[in-house]
This record gives structure tokens, C-alpha cells and sequence, in this order.
């Protein structure tokens, strides 16, 4: 009996070996984990070494709801624009990257087979898609910091697709492709895009930048990294091998196993008859194990992921924000972003001759004297002189009150009074902005730019610029606004191919750049130009219609690019319904006539705050009695500064708040600011 017993365990033994192991369920795999991190996956193939030769995509598990699990490809897998005719850029859905991810790339990466697991999971209705700008912020599926959000791409992403991907216009860089970006911190790292739209730069798109941050930049930009995201349906696949760390993923498979036939041993004895003797050889048995199947050999795990080794390109240096930012820019990285973002690839024109600018007519100067008009002066101002000022020997006079939202200062020569406003903008939502209104005696008060590095003055990167706070602080100056950031500008030219457009920049009589857009550009901003006079006048022009020399000709010092013109002549400018349709936060400088100017910073992105447009920005200038005014830069840059100390409230800019700028645009000297 005991035999036979035996026998029957060593047919039960046989069996199981002679079966295929079963798979394990794939549905049991879970998202992230702030404890646990990630489980990782493979699924698909595409091309990841430098010759092109295809592994599996290694998938990092976002998260996983009723076996549904939406999936991020772990590496840059090839780089590529969002749109390749950006100024025609319509939304993530109509784009080229969408069309080329859900055509080409999904019959390249995915079986017909394992096609059939994909889910249409997100607004965008697409079986393969990017993440969007707030997941690249979303602490549950692991983004809870700029250095979740830095990626490494594969050798074959950093590959020049040849032929491209899909075609360029001539418009973008001539029609010819960029290799992949590599920030030049650590040579790692490079940008990614995500599937958001920017809301206020309506040619750009949110991404990673440097350092991790978020911001903007435009679609047409080619040498952007691609981290395709898909849902997949866990419950139709199986496991087949790896064990879900990064160094060995789940081997994702489609289809899953049958359960295994439950066998008893009254089954065995029926269909393995035995002699009823108990003196059965025992020698008999090795017989019917060696006719036992050897069990095939456990399938090869696929080989390790590929080591990135990034080749040293040469860049000078990393892309920097936007407001998300910039981002734009932005802009880290706002909607940062700079964050202030600009157009990409075009080639750039010439500026079309301009007639050099004359110098304001003598007719149109009154003089420095709206300071002496009494109902211009607020009550709690001292006595003044009959021109509006401080009696000679009279300290200077400051009133700060920022409950009630009233800055006052005074003295011989400058008097400054700002109010914060309260309102709803045009879409019914809660506004708050900043009124100024500076009077100068005479020419020895101008405004002026105030550097942070004089020395390095168009310099790129970070040691280079600082917070507005601490460059009011280094000049002791009475009031402030943030200016056109031009620098960053000049980051973006030194990342590009191509002379990418700065626009008009004089400092002091010196031309930094004279590199405008092309006349018809109509991506923001479109660097409309300012231009100061020693007699405290200014000038206005359109993008492409005078130069440095035109301007140095007629007298002028300074001169910023950036715009839209807000008022010309005293009426709304045409030029801010062109540009800034959307709320966001924004900075205006305006002048009512030689010796009186106005300046107004609007808040946005807070709850007692949510922006607004140029056109409204360009009535309220008008309103205020300005003659000429100009949009600057807004976004995580814009700032109002009274005493060396910021007054507005920045606004989220995705990871930012406030910006480091390399200058200021200013009033005034006072030793006692500190």
C-alpha cells in the first residue's frame, strides 16, 4: 500500500512538472507609493540604442484603479515638436505630435495584439498621449518635487531622426530638425513636454525645464523630449517574469492563463491503473519519469535597461523659465516658467527700413509741471512747494500702509503715490492691481534701469540675476517695476541654431542687441519698442519699424523691447488685441506727458486675484490719462517695488513665485532704504 501510495504522489509530481508554470496577475500591480516608490513594467518595444536596435519600453506604474493602469515611459524615447507650424498651433489634439504618437508610433511600439489592452482613458481621446502640466505636479503619482520631474533619455533619443519624424515648414529653423537638448548641469538630463496648452501663450506648451521646474515654450521647438503615457487593462495581461524593480520590471504580456485542472488522486488512479500486488519493482518507476517532457527553460529576461551616456554637446548653458511659469517662461515652471516665452525656429528677417524716429515735437512737451496741480496731491502729504514738492532742506517724506493699500513718498525733486485697487475683471472673477502715479520737478529725475551685474550685463545664468527685493536693495531705489527681461532672451539665443530675436535693447547709450522679430510675427510678446529721452519723454514703435541707430539718432538712451503698445496718443492701441488676450498677471508703464508717469501692476493666480488681459490693461492706461504706454513683461516677473521692498503679491507660476531678473526699471534714491 505504501507503494502504491508513493506511486501516485511521484505521477502527481510528474504532472505538475509536466505543466507549464502559471503566470502570475498582472492586475495586482500597484501605482506609486510615497513609501514604496514605483513598480516598473515592459511593454511594447521601440528603438533605444544609438543603431536603433528595438528593446522593451520600461514603464514606470503612476497608478493602478480596478486594473486599469496609466503608465509613463521611464526614459525620453525621441524628441520632437509638439506642432511643427507653431503659429498655427490649434491644441494638443489637433497636433502634429498627437497624430504621429496615435499613427506611427503606436503600430511601431505596440503589437496588433497588444493594442487591444490600450484604454482611451483621457480627455484627449487618444490611446498613447503625455502627461498634463498638473500631473507633472501631482505628489500621489510621484511628481512632489523638481527632482522627481528630471529624466534621462536613451541613445536613440538623442539620435537626429533621419528622415524627420514628420516634416518642418520653412518658417521653423528652415525646415531642419534639433537634436535632443541636453542641460549642461550634469549633462543628463534634457526638457520634456507635457499635453497643456500654455493659457496664455496660445503657440506654447507647458514642460520640464532645467533643474525639474515647469514652464513654457513653443510647439515648434524640435529638441523637446517625448515620454509617451498609455492606460493599459491589467486584466486582460499576465506577469512573465522580472520582479517590478527597475532593474528587473514586470514582464507585461497580453492575455491570461486558464486556472490549472484541479487533479485528485482518485483522477490519477483512474487514468494510471496499478497492480493490486504491493510487490510492484520499484525499478519500473524511473520509467515513467524518464518519459517525463524535460520543462522548457524559464523565458530570458530582457536585458538590462540601457545605461545613458550622455556625449558632451558643448552648451554654454540650461534653458531657464518662462510664469508657468515661463516660463515661459515660463514658468518653471507658472503656465516656468519664464517664463517669458518667445517664438522658435523662424529664420528672421530684417526689420524693414524705418525712417529714423524723430524726436518728440516740441508742441507735445509741457513741461514738468502736473506735479503743481493741486487736486493731484494727496491729503496726507505735507505741505508742498507750489511745483508739488518738498521745501528745500525738508527730509524726505515716506507713508507706508499696506492694510489700506496707500504708498506715498516725497521729496525736493520726486513724489510718488500708489493705490491698490479692488474689482472684478472681465470674466467676473476678483481683481486686484497697483496704480502709480510719479511726478519729477525736472530732467535730474529720470527712470533708469537698475542691473544687478552692471559688469556682466548681458550675461546668461542664474549667478547673473537675482530677486527684484534684493536689486532694489543694492540701489537704494525709491520705486521700481520689473522691465522687459530681455536675458532671457538672450538664454534662449545661446540654446538656439539660429539668431533668435532679442528685439531693440539700448542701456545708457549703449546697443546690447538690435535683433528684431519678423514684422509679421504674431507670437507674444511681440517686442514693441520704448525708447527714453534726457528730457523725460518717451517714445513708442511696432516691432520691426525703427532701429538702435534710428533711435541713438534721435537722442534716445535707453530703449526696451516687449509690448504690446497699450495706448498711443492717448487712445487703446489696436496692438492689445493682438497680444495677451488671457488673465494673467501683468506690469504697464505709461506716460502722461514729460515729468508725470504711470505704472500699474496687476495681480494673479491668488485668491484675491485672477488677471487680466492687454486690452483691458491698455483701457486702464488710457483711463489713467497716459498718452503712451507699454506692456512689460508679466508672469512670475512682474513686481512693484516702493522703498526697496515688493508691495504686489506674486502669483503660483508652477514652481515659482517670484522671479530673479537681472534688472529693474526705476525711480529715485533714498539712503534710507534697507
Amino acid at each position: 500500500m505504501i507503494r502504491k501510495t508513493t506511486l501516485l504522489l511521484a505521477l502527481l509530481l510528474i504532472l505538475c512538472a509536466a505543466l507549464p508554470a502559471q503566470a502570475e496577475d498582472a492586475a495586482g500591480i500597484r501605482g506609486y507609493s510615497r513609501s514604496a516608490g514605483y513598480e516598473y513594467v515592459t511593454f511594447g518595444a521601440y528603438p533605444t540604442d544609438a543603431d536603433g536596435a528595438a528593446r522593451p519600453i520600461v514603464w514606470r506604474v503612476l497608478k493602478n484603479e480596478n486594473g486599469e493602469a496609466y503608465l509613463l515611459s521611464e526614459y525620453i524615447l525621441f524628441s520632437a515638436p509638439v506642432h511643427g507650424d507653431y503659429e498655427h498651433y490649434s491644441g494638443w489634439a489637433a497636433s502634429d505630435l498627437y497624430n504621429y504618437l496615435n499613427g506611427v508610433f503606436l503600430n511601431d511600439a505596440f503589437s496588433a495584439e497588444e493594442q487591444t489592452v490600450l484604454l482611451q482613458r483621457t480627455e484627449d481621446g487618444a490611446l498613447v498621449t503625455l502627461i498634463t502640466s498638473d500631473e507633472m505636479k501631482d505628489a500621489s503619482i510621484g511628481f512632489s518635487s523638481n527632482t522627481a520631474r528630471l529624466c534621462e533619455s536613451t541613445e536613440w533619443a538623442k539620435v537626429l531622426p533621419d528622415p524627420p519624424i514628420f516634416e518642418l515648414p520653412a518658417s521653423n529653423n528652415k525646415g531642419k530638425w534639433k537634436p535632443l537638448y541636453i542641460y549642461s548641469k550634469g549633462r543628463k538630463y534634457s526638457p520634456w513636454w507635457s499635453r497643456t496648452q500654455s493659457t496664455d501663450y496660445p503657440h506654447e506648451q507647458r514642460r520640464v525645464m532645467d533643474e525639474g521646474k515647469i514652464g513654457r515654450i513653443s510647439t515648434g521647438n524640435s529638441d523637446l523630449g517625448v515620454r509617451p503615457a498609455v492606460y493599459v487593462n491589467l486584466n486582460l495581461m499576465r506577469i512573465q517574469g522580472g520582479n517590478g524593480a527597475l532593474a528587473s520590471p514586470y514582464e507585461l504580456a497580453v492575455g491570461r492563463e486558464e486556472p490549472l485542472p484541479q487533479v485528485t488522486i482518485a483522477e490519477l488512479e483512474a487514468a494510471n491503473p496499478q497492480p493490486e500486488s504491493d510487490e510492484t519493482p520499484v525499478d519500473e518507476l524511473p520509467a515513467v519519469i524518464s518519459a517525463t517532457a524535460e520543462p522548457e527553460p524559464a523565458q530570458a529576461l530582457p536585458d538590462d535597461i540601457p545605461v545613458v551616456i550622455l556625449a558632451d554637446l558643448g552648451l554654454d548653458a540650461g534653458q531657464t523659465p518662462a510664469d508657468e511659469g515661463v516660463p515661459a517662461g515660463e514658468e518653471p515652471a507658472g503656465e516656468t516658467e519664464t517664463e517669458t516665452a518667445e517664438e522658435p525656429a523662424p529664420e528672421i528677417a530684417e526689420a524693414p527700413a524705418a525712417e529714423p524716429a524723430a524726436a518728440p515735437a516740441a508742441d507735445a512737451k509741457q513741461g514738468f509741471t502736473a506735479a503743481a496741480d493741486p487736486a493731484g496731491i494727496h491729503e496726507r502729504f505735507p505741505a508742498l512747494t507750489a511745483e508739488g514738492f518738498l521745501p528745500e532742506g525738508e527730509p524726505e517724506f515716506v507713508y507706508q500702509d499696506g492694510s489700506s493699500g496707500l504708498w506715498l513718498y516725497c521729496s525736493q525733486t520726486l513724489r510718488i503715490e500708489i493705490n491698490r485697487r479692488t474689482g472684478t475683471n472681465t470674466k467676473k472673477q476678483p481683481l486686484r492691481w497697483y496704480e502709480a502715479k510719479i511726478y519729477t520737478r525736472d530732467e535730474s529725475e529720470r527712470f533708469d534701469f537698475f542691473p544687478y551685474d552692471a559688469n556682466h550685463y548681458t550675461s546668461y545664468g542664474e549667478r547673473y540675476k537675482n530677486y527684484a527685493d534684493n536689486i532694489a536693495l543694492q540701489h537704494k531705489v525709491v520705486f521700481a517695476v520689473n522691465s522687459d527681461y530681455f536675458i532671457y532672451r538672450v538664454e534662449r539665443d545661446h540654446e538656439e541654431s539660429y539668431d533668435y530675436p532679442i528685439g531693440v535693447i539700448v542701456r545708457d547709450g549703449e546697443v546690447l542687441f538690435d535683433r528684431p522679430k519678423k514684422a509679421t510675427s504674431t507670437v507674444y510678446p511681440p517686442l514693441d519698442v520704448m525708447a527714453l529721452y534726457p528730457d523725460g519723454s518717451i517714445s513708442l514703435h511696432r516691432n520691426a519699424t525703427v532701429t538702435s541707430k534710428d533711435l541713438l539718432a534721435a537722442g534716445a538712451t535707453d530703449a526696451l523691447s516687449f509690448g504690446p503698445i497699450l495706448v498711443e496718443n492717448g487712445k487703446v492701441s489696436p496692438r492689445s488685441k493682438e497680444f495677451g488676450s488671457t488673465p494673467n498677471p501683468r506690469t504697464a508703464w505709461g506716460m502722461v506727458e514729460p515729468g508725470y508717469y504711470i505704472a500699474v501692476v496687476v495681480e494673479s493666480r491668488t485668491s484675491e486675484s485672477k488677471g487680466e488681459s492687454c486690452v483691458w490693461l491698455g483701457e486702464k492706461m488710457a483711463e489713467l490719462g497716459c498718452a503712451s504706454a507699454i506692456n512689460l513683461d508679466g508672469g512670475a516677473t512682474s513686481v512693484m517695488m516702493f522703498m526697496g521692498h515688493q508691495i504686489n503679491k506674486s502669483g503660483n507660476y508652477g514652481d515659482i513665485t517670484n522671479r530673479k531678473q537681472n534688472e529693474l526699471f526705476g525711480i529715485g534714491h533714498s539712503d534710507n532704504i534697507f
